[in-house]
């Protein structure tokens, strides 16, 4: 079978997102304390979505990288729009910490 017939692998996508959901939102409802690491675990599970798409889904090369590069253009067209509190707050990584989970479920579904 040729590797353009190969349907895409997607399972690796919705467990990499499944644990992210679970480490981002699950995290504090059982340890109120860690919820520098379940944004911290929300951050890795993007990483993560990254690896998989650009290595393991089968994707043709230019669905990967235009992907990657829609993903990246929606963050920055959203910063027009934003209320003060969130593009300031945090440092300014308030946004791209709170918006990550919901942009990798929206990529992956």
């Amino acid at each position: 079978m040729q590797r353009s017939q190969l349907p895409l692998r997607l399972w690796p996508g919705v467990a990499i997102v499944a644990v992210q959901w679970i480490v981002r939102f699950g995290l504090p409802l059982v340890w109120p304390d860690g919820s520098m690491f379940a944004v911290i675990g929300g951050l890795l599970g993007f990483a993560g979505v990254i690896i998989w798409w650009l290595f393991f889904s089968r994707a043709a090369w230019f669905d990967r990288m235009a992907a990657i590069v829609v993903m990246f253009a929606s963050l920055a067209a959203t910063y027009p729009f934003l209320d003060v509190s969130l593009a300031t707050g945090a440092m300014g990584m308030l946004f791209p910490m709170l918006a990550v989970p919901g942009l990798c479920l929206a990529f992956v579904l």
